[in-house]
C-alpha cells in the first residue's frame, strides 16, 4: 500500500530550487488537505483562505529548513503543524479583538485544536492524500501532435516523476488515413492493425526505476 505521508524528495529539492512548476504542484497536492484541516477546526470559507495564504508563506519562507532526520518526519506532518500554528495565530486574533471589545471568542476554539490526530482524521487525510494525488497524475505526460515517422527518438521528462502503486500510464494514438495526411500514400486503402509499416501500429515504450 502507499504511503502518503511522504514526499518525493525529488519535488521538495525542485521546490528548494525556486522551480516555480514544482511549487504549484505541491500547492495543488496540499491543498485539499490544507483546507480540511481548516474546515475541521470550524473555520468559514473566508478564515480557510486566509489560513491557507498564511499556511504556503510560511512554508515557502521555511522550505529550505525542512528535513527528514528522523524515521517519523514527513512534510505532511511539518505542514500540519505549521497549519495548526496559523489556525491558533487565528483564534488567537479573535481574542484579542473580543477581549478589547468586551468578551472572548477563540479560547474555547483554541483548546479544541488537538495535536495527536485521532484513527478518523488519519483515514480522512489518507483518502485526501490519495484522491489529490490521483487526481495530480491525470495528466499529459507526453504530446506528439505532428509525429513523424522519420524521427522515432526517445523522449526524456526534465525532472523524474514518482509514481505511487497502481498508477496506470495510458498511450493513445489517432491516426489520420485522410487525404489531408500528405504521409498517407493511398487514403482510400483500409488499413488495419499489424506489426508492419504499412500497418496501423503503435506500441508505448516507457522505462521506470523501481524505488529500492
Amino acid at each position: 500500500m502507499t504511503s502518503f505521508n511522504e514526499t518525493s524528495l525529488t519535488l521538495l529539492e525542485q521546490v528548494r530550487a525556486n522551480h516555480a512548476e514544482a511549487w504549484d504542484r505541491l500547492v495543488d497536492l496540499y491543498a485539499p488537505l490544507v483546507r480540511y484541516w481548516g474546515r475541521r477546526s470550524q473555520l468559514g470559507d473566508e478564515d480557510v483562505a486566509e489560513v491557507f495564504q498564511e499556511t504556503f508563506r510560511a512554508v515557502a519562507t521555511h522550505i529550505q529548513s525542512f528535513r527528514r532526520d528522523r524515521k517519523d518526519d514527513s512534510f505532511r506532518g511539518w505542514l500540519r503543524t505549521i497549519t495548526t500554528n496559523k489556525i491558533r495565530d487565528h483564534f488567537r486574533r479573535l481574542d484579542g479583538q473580543a477581549i478589547a471589545e468586551g468578551g472572548s471568542v477563540g479560547q474555547m476554539k483554541l483548546a479544541a485544536i488537538s495535536d495527536p490526530l485521532s484513527d478518523e482524521d488519519e483515514n480522512s487525510e489518507q483518502d485526501i492524500m490519495r484522491a489529490s494525488v490521483h487526481r495530480m497524475l491525470e495528466m499529459v505526460l507526453l504530446d506528439v501532435p505532428r509525429y513523424d515517422f522519420n524521427w522515432q527518438l526517445r523522449y526524456l521528462l526534465d525532472h523524474p516523476l514518482r509514481l505511487p502503486i497502481g498508477t496506470r500510464v495510458r498511450c493513445t494514438a489517432w491516426y489520420d488515413n485522410s487525404s489531408n495526411n500528405p504521409a498517407n500514400p493511398n487514403p482510400q486503402q483500409e488499413v488495419r492493425w499489424g506489426d508492419q509499416t504499412t500497418d496501423e501500429m503503435l506500441i508505448g515504450f516507457y522505462s521506470i526505476v523501481e524505488k529500492k
